[in-house]
């Protein structure tokens, strides 16, 4: 489901209003945050974390995933794209 979809079927103010407050705290963590435009299945993402975790890359795993969505807005339910996340934080080496 694309975020536009998600977006139209909610009241813009409010809308407005939870994106400010959540890139507030970004702000104030040290973070910047963009709304996504894609929301995706992370059920491979959390399969991922899990992996990252019992290899000792968890955090590493979870910032560079929190990044890519809120930052870069890539798609964390891809193959591909967790497969990059894995390698940028050393989890194993890319093979292409």
């Amino acid at each position: 489901m694309l975020a536009s979809e998600w977006r139209n079927g909610m009241d813009p103010a409010a809308r407005q209003a939870i994106w400010q407050r959540i890139q507030g705290m970004a702000v104030a963590a040290g973070y910047e945050m963009k709304p996504p435009e894609l929301l995706t299945n992370s059920r491979l993402s959390l399969e991922a974390a899990e992996f990252a975790k019992e290899a000792g890359g968890g955090e590493a795993l979870r910032r560079a995933r929190l990044s890519r969505i809120f930052y870069e807005g890539l798609n964390i339910g891809n193959q591909s794209v967790l497969a990059d996340l894995a390698a940028d934080v050393g989890l194993f080496a890319r093979t292409t």
